[in-house]
């Protein structure tokens, strides 16, 4: 009798271990799904600008960037990079914290975009990983600054994708990006007075949320004249020589 009341537990536990895993499968289905409620606001405040449940840093009280450091002018806040990596990742500099001087160096004042080369290696663009600089730039430069600073990337526009091209053009960005070289030894420092600094330590996870997700594809669908039919990409019409292309569209329409 104990033998048979010990396997009917046994049976029994693992059926209800079994629907617990199941339910809670389906419920990360359904909380992965795009009609699920995501938060649509973008926030921007004294230390950051966050999208998607990411947050970049912002450096109110300046950066200055020279041949061997990142100084950040004032305490060093918590959770910023402890590097950054520049030509194609072939530099990396110290992120250090300390007073800049604002008698020397280039300054660029207010506030402004800033993006290193970091998961970017030299010869090899990876679209992904410009993805994540390049789409939460341009939420917060459409929908915070509007359009009215600049994205300074420290990156040269040889080893840039087709993809990051293409959809620079498609969000009418293409004139608000201006690429930097890093200062060589005994050069000035190119400094910035409020930067919002987009290098994030990547886990593969930043994704905007559905509400923005669909903005975005919509601006790419419209730039290349694809029109969405329902759910799916309707028969494309005439193209621009220069759009990003049908696949990058079908890509963004998948995600939203």
């Amino acid at each position: 009798m104990r033998r048979v009341i010990a396997a009917f537990l046994l049976v029994w536990v693992s059926l209800s271990l079994l629907f617990v895993s199941n339910l809670n499968r389906h419920l990360q289905r359904q909380s992965k799904s795009p009609r699920s409620p995501v938060p649509r606001s973008l926030s921007l405040d004294g230390r950051a600008f966050c999208s998607g449940g990411t947050c970049f840093h912002r450096l109110s009280r300046g950066i200055c960037i020279s041949a061997s450091e990142v100084r950040v002018c004032d305490d060093r806040p918590t959770g910023l990079p402890r590097i950054l990596r520049f030509e194609g990742e072939r530099v990396t500099l110290p992120v250090v914290s300390g007073e800049c001087s604002r008698a020397s160096g280039r300054w660029i004042t207010g506030t402004s975009m800033l993006a290193d080369q970091r998961f970017l290696p030299y010869h090899k663009p990876n679209p992904h990983h410009e993805a994540e600089k390049l789409i939460p730039a341009t939420l917060l430069a459409h929908h915070h600054l509007k359009n009215s600073t600049m994205l300074y990337w420290f990156a040269s526009p040889a080893d840039v994708s087709d993809w990051a091209k293409g959809f620079l053009q498609a969000m009418a960005m293409e004139d608000k990006v201006e690429y930097l070289q890093l200062p060589q030894q005994h050069h000035e420092s190119i400094c910035f007075q409020d930067a919002i600094l987009f290098s994030p330590p990547t886990d593969v996870r930043y994704v905007p949320s559905y509400h923005h997700n669909s903005w975005l594809r919509d601006k790419v669908l419209g730039y290349c004249s694809l029109p969405i039919v329902g759910e799916r990409i309707g028969n494309p019409g005439t193209k621009k020589s220069s759009c990003i292309g049908s696949q990058w569209a079908a890509a963004f329409s998948k995600q939203g």
